[in-house]
């Protein structure tokens, strides 16, 4: 009797102890959404916007880029586009589409996607909020990326005319210059 009742000690003993030796309860990292980018995302409305970013050739001027994705069992669609809080921005006109329940699109390929203009150069984050049919408005800050790299090519309209003289001009361009600095020698 007495070798039946350590064997039950130790068992009990490792059956409470099971959840610290395992150490990870139950949250797993492994669970969880872990996004590592640039881009911007938020999943608290209907419709999830994924990694969100605006792709410029020269500042000032450049492509929304994000994933819809409509979780909701019924259809909406993106209303509008523009600047939150003190932020103005000039917004292409949104071609008009039905995201349709547990669907998903990328606005840059609804009809001409979402050009924006306005006072921001690579590097910013600008405040953008999205309007949807259903009521949702997600806001978002989003980085503003060059247009070389992996984003080369991604911005086809040309960069913002210089309005303020012929030495800002030359700063801009070498700003949002593709090319490696040329190095040099002594």
């Amino acid at each position: 009797m007495h070798h039946h009742r350590k064997l039950a000690l130790t068992v009990g003993a490792l059956v409470l102890s099971a959840p610290v030796l395992t150490g990870c309860g139950f949250n797993y990292a492994t669970n969880r959404v872990n996004t590592t980018t640039n881009a911007t995302f938020n999943r608290d409305k209907a419709v999830d916007v994924v990694g969100a970013q605006v792709v410029a050739e020269g500042p000032g001027s450049g492509s929304l880029y994000a994933r819809l994705v409509n979780n909701s069992p019924a259809g909406t669609e993106l209303v509008s586009v523009a600047g939150s809080g003190d932020t103005v921005l000039t917004v292409s006109t949104i071609e008009s589409f039905v995201l349709g329940a547990r669907e998903g699109v990328n606005v840059e390929n609804v009809g001409g996607g979402v050009r924006l203009t306005g006072d921001f150069i690579a590097g910013d984050h600008i405040p953008v909020a999205l309007t949807f049919s259903n009521g949702d408005e997600v806001v978002l800050d989003v980085p503003v990326v060059r247009a070389c790299g992996f984003y080369e090519g991604l911005d086809n309209a040309p960069p913002a005319e210089d309005t303020a003289g012929e030495g800002t001009a030359a700063t801009e361009t070498e700003l949002y210059s593709c090319e490696a600095p040329e190095e040099h020698s002594e």
